[in-house]
């Protein structure tokens, strides 16, 4: 091995190091989140549960409109002034 592929291996060796240390980081950073996430879940689980269960909604009834009714033409007085000084 010359002097270059020897700086190659080296440098390759400590940046595999550098990778695999922060790689097991990660996975140790996404286990503790991940147990966090799935307490918070299971929290949040046993509170509905233990919670009253809420009313039923009501279905919102839309108005017909009477026959022969006009819809509204009324300008706003901020349009019909705009219009005014043009």
């Amino acid at each position: 091995m010359n002097a270059g592929e020897e700086k190659s291996a080296r440098t390759n060796k400590a940046s595999k190091q550098i990778l695999d240390a922060e790689l097991m980081q990660r996975e140790k950073k996404t286990a503790r989140l991940k147990a966090m996430r799935l307490e918070k879940e299971d929290a949040e689980r046993e509170a509905l549960a233990a919670a009253p269960p809420a009313p039923p909604k009501k279905k919102a009834i839309r108005k017909k409109a009477a026959p022969g009714a006009v819809k509204s033409t009324a300008k706003s007085p901020a349009t019909t002034k705009a219009k005014a000084k043009a």
